[in-house]
């Protein structure tokens, strides 16, 4: 296949990732505060502790096998057709076990209401199981730009066409539990038709322990990372309520935004993208490193201003019946930079396979985030998120440690990448703040807050990058080239990357 050099594809998977996933970003962003002001946030909670049990369940059944076919460096179609077998079956199995297991679930939750809804979303698991062999082969061949236009078109039929009129009728969790079955079938529906897999209801012997060799690492690192990242929401719902579950799943959400324009864009490109040249160890290395910096680089500003502005961001969009998730916004998302890193540390070794490794450091990171939760319950929605905050650093530092290891690059380097980006983004903030503050005690409304703030930290950031470049270190000047060049490729018609 005419493969473009990979440093020149990646940028460009990179650069579609982030346009769609800044579309997805601003789409969500609308529908989440228009869903915020139609429907009390009890009901959020009862769907955000239903699908604490379901996501789980996705992760169990799945068992890898999806990601062992993005890491295989040969796959042959017996690979594939095993694949969708297990993925079918297994799917089937665990909606039909979930469903019979919702009582139990329910209750171990203490919400009620949730057992409906767990019976429900286990449909989820179905869906799920058929179409995420098409994902892993559009992933697979990088074709990102498909994914993230389903991503975006799915999301936005399920949760904008769909749950959104129900809420504005009264349909409470239940508009969310439908808009997210309406979500998984427009992607399943989708995916099969752009991706349709070599099909088969039979799994190969052979097939299956190659893949699973492989799969159950992956597999057990998922459920570690998904039970660390649903551990606060089952604290918060069985020990605080349903609407403190609500409260704190919304500044959940919300912190996601950034993350995932972020840490997923890269770290969705990276893995494949890595993969492909695992024998390639310094080429790796130097891609881990440019990522690092590039993410501390957009991340620092973004979590600094975010938290400086929560306050009048989250009174403004969703209204006052909210404001108990400021303080957990705030102190979640001055993690930002910790938790898009963590993500890059996961591609690279995921890419390098060291799976195992990797899924031990993943229930580390649950156990943390279980007890740094449950510590914080006397505190209540801040405590909660303080824990949470500390077991997320706790993870940057074990997934860069591991990161490093596989790529052998020393920690004053990976480290010292991050920390460079420091004096230009609180050339940013500082303004930023200094103007909130000033319009704060001068009375100004939080419209006007956020205005005058924001544009004081975009003028600050444009002085900072035109008469100050240096500021932003080797990453700012490569964002530079980078910019120039494709300017030049849309004047020109040639495409060209910088180089690694």
């Amino acid at each position: 296949m005419n493969r473009k050099p990979l440093t020149q594809e990646a940028v460009g998977n990179v650069g579609w990732q982030a346009l769609v996933m800044g579309t997805n970003l601003i789409l969500k962003a609308g529908i989440l505060i228009l869903l915020a002001r139609s429907m009390p946030a009890a009901q959020f909670g009862l769907v955000a502790a239903a699908t604490v049990i379901t996501s789980l369940a996705t992760d169990f059944s799945q068992m890898g096998v999806h990601r062992a076919l993005v890491q295989r460096l040969r796959l042959d179609p017996a690979h594939i057709r095993t694949a969708f077998a297990l993925s079918l079956h297994s799917g089937i199995a665990a909606a039909v076990l979930l469903f019979l297991a919702a009582p139990w679930f329910a209750d171990l939750l203490r919400i009620e209401g949730t057992q409906s809804l767990i019976r429900f979303l286990a449909l989820t698991l179905f869906v799920s199981g058929i179409s995420s062999v098409s994902a892993s082969l559009l992933e697979r061949e990088r074709r990102f730009r498909t994914l993230g236009l389903i991503d975006l078109a799915s999301y936005f039929t399920g949760f904008g066409l769909v749950a959104l009129p129900l809420a504005m009728v009264d349909y409470g969790a239940w508009a969310l539990a439908v808009g997210h079955l309406t979500q998984a079938l427009v992607r399943c529906t989708a995916m099969m038709i752009v991706a349709t897999p070599k099909l088969a209801l039979i799994p190969r012997w052979q097939e299956s322990k190659d893949l699973f060799r492989t799969g159950i690492g992956f597999s057990a690192g998922q459920i570690g990372n998904y039970l660390a990242t649903q551990a606060d929401y089952f604290v918060v719902g069985r020990w605080l309520g349903a609407e403190a579950l609500g409260l704190y799943s919304r500044a959940y959400q919300f912190l996601m935004l950034p993350t995932h324009m972020f840490g997923k864009v890269t770290s969705t490109v990276l893995f494949p993208t890595l993969a492909s040249i695992q024998d390639q160890p310094e080429r790796v290395a130097r891609a881990y490193i440019r990522a690092l910096g590039v993410i501390a680089l957009m991340t620092l500003p973004v979590g600094g201003a975010l938290a400086v502005l929560a306050p009048e961001l989250i009174l403004f969009l969703l209204g006052s019946n909210w404001a108990g998730m400021v303080l957990p916004f705030q102190i979640l998302v001055s993690m930002l930079l910790f938790r898009t890193s963590y993500k890059i540390s996961d591609s690279v070794v995921l890419a390098m396979g060291s799976m195992y490794q990797r899924a031990r450091l993943q229930f580390l990171y649950a156990g943390a985030v279980a007890g740094g939760s449950l510590l914080g319950l006397a505190y209540g929605l801040p405590g909660v998120a303080v824990g949470v905050g500390s077991a997320v650093a706790l993870n940057y530092l074990m997934m860069m440690t591991l990161a490093r290891r596989v790529t052998g690059l020393s920690l004053g380097k990976v480290v010292g990448v991050q920390l460079k980006q420091l004096p230009g983004a609180a050339a940013i903030v500082a303004p930023l703040w200094i103007a909130a503050v000033a319009a704060r005690e001068a009375g100004f409304a939080d419209h006007s807050v956020l205005g005058l703030a924001i544009l004081s930290g975009l003028v600050a950031a444009a002085f900072a990058w035109v008469a100050v470049p240096g500021l932003f270190g080797a990453e700012g000047r490569w964002l530079r080239e980078l910019a120039v060049d494709r300017i030049e490729t849309f004047r020109s018609g040639h495409r060209a990357a910088p180089a690694e």
